[in-house]
């Protein structure tokens, strides 16, 4: 297939372009002679040549992974910003840390190296062109004199960064693993753009070629392995809660000043599914919402919405209730309502409870070991037995009618973020190692 051809079928709207592209990029990978991946894995610029005196060592004397993350988070080149220093300080429990960054239709940024972190961009028109770019860059900076740099290729989303990842490890004949933190198969990613078709199909790609992966949630976990049940290897993440984000950023609106016609403002965050604890919430506070000065705020997404929505009509209460995205500023939302409202007991709203506690609002929730370890009922919190709602109800009005009840509330969950909680940040970077060089446990 000769470089016309392939720009040829590129031809017409971005997403014929995608769907058409990886036809090529089949093509090209099952096409390609081992021998021209052998040159390439050999090539070396003559900087890299130059500088190769630093890099030499003795292998057998290394004992830390060398990793190569896939990404199209351009935000990584922001000196000193949360990104990098994420990433600076992964790099700490790696031999090495290597960033491949993917930029759309952009420009190629040079190379950055900041300690053993290792920043690199490639660009591209199409997926065709930015695999093979990537193949370019890597052959370019990762090999040298027929020994690769990384021992193990990583993929933060199942999308482009997902294929390019597919081609590089090939290339390089390394262990392949994908991360994922938004569900492909959600009905409401669908159709939220009109290229969220085209992610799906890479997705699939993806998913059929990769035998590990690691999901943010159990939900996008089990979307994933029902789908595709010969993966090997399939997890959630390790865990990191960002107190810091809560405790030291400033709202950058109030509530009250946004939201004015409610004079009580209560907080609840939950997927918005059919069978959604959003129900729960509701019917606990469905009679203190017929007062029009008190309100509740929704963050959440799902197909559901609609349902919720038609719900609210038919109990009157459509104008005391705002639907918000989870894209929209959480912290300004924790950090200036008047109460937070856990109906979930489930795994993944434990990080809700964390936010409301780093936010220093007063909760009301759903009883929970872990919550009943950080907090004391009716003292810093109200715990309910799980699925009363209407003892959620009650504890909501105690909170609404006692503006003692609310400041000391406040002033333990201060206390609990002080001096209960820590982020352990090496915990967290180390579990992360482990459930990154699994992969290498796979066995064929």
């Amino acid at each position: 297939m000769k470089d016309e051809e392939i720009n040829s079928i590129l031809d017409g709207d971005w997403d014929g372009q995608q769907e058409r592209a990886s036809t090529v990029l089949d093509y090209v990978l099952e096409t390609e002679s081992d021998e021209a991946i052998a040159e390439r894995n050999n090539s070396v610029t003559v900087s890299s040549a130059l500088s190769a005196n630093k890099l030499i060592e003795v292998e057998e004397s290394r004992s830390k992974t060398r990793v190569l993350f896939v990404t199209n988070f351009s935000d990584i080149y922001e000196t000193d910003g949360t990104t990098q220093k994420y990433y600076q300080e992964l790099s700490h429990v790696f031999d090495e840390v290597h960033v491949l960054v993917i930029t759309e239709r952009g420009k190629e940024i040079a190379p950055k190296k900041i300690g053993n972190l290792f920043i690199y961009s490639v660009a591209g028109r199409h997926l065709w062109s930015i695999c093979f770019n990537a193949r370019r860059i890597v052959s370019e900076h990762l090999t040298f004199g027929g020994m690769i740099r990384p021992d193990v290729v990583v993929s933060l989303d199942p999308y482009i960064s997902g294929i390019c990842g597919f081609v590089i490890a090939r290339m390089l004949e390394r262990p392949w693993q994908v991360h994922v933190s938004e569900d492909p198969y959600d009905v409401v990613f669908l159709y939220k753009d009109k290229k969220n078709k085209v992610k799906r199909r890479m997705a699939n790609f993806v998913f059929k070629r990769v035998e590990s992966v690691r999901t943010s949630t159990e939900f996008i976990l089990q979307q994933v392995t029902i789908r595709f049940k010969k993966m090997k290897d399939a997890r959630v993440l390790p865990r990191y809660y960002h107190f810091e984000v809560f405790a030291k950023s400033q709202p950058l609106f109030h509530v009250h000043e946004k939201y004015s016609q409610y004079s009580f403002v209560m907080l609840t965050q939950a997927d918005l599914f059919a069978d959604s604890t959003l129900h729960d919430v509701i019917a606990a506070v469905r009679q203190l919402l017929l007062s029009p000065k008190i309100g509740l705020i929704v963050i959440g997404d799902g197909p559901a919405k609609q349902l919720f929505e038609e719900k609210a009509k038919i109990l009157q209460i459509e104008k005391n209730i705002i639907f918000l995205p989870t894209t929209t500023d959480v912290v300004s939302l924790y950090k200036t309502s008047d109460v937070y409202i856990e109906g979930s007991t489930k795994p993944s709203s434990e990080e809700n409870i964390f936010k409301a506690i780093g936010a220093n609002i007063p909760i009301v929730a759903y009883a929970t070991d872990q919550r009943k370890d950080l907090l004391v009922e009716g003292e810093s919190a109200f715990l309910c037995e799980p699925g009363d709602s209407f003892a959620l109800g009650k504890a909501v009005s105690k909170i609404l009618n006692s503006s003692a009840l609310r400041i000391q509330f406040k002033q333990r969950t201060k206390e609990i973020a002080t001096f209960r909680i820590h982020e352990n940040k090496d915990d967290y970077f180390l579990s992360l190692k482990d459930s990154i060089e699994s992969v290498f446990a796979i066995k064929d």
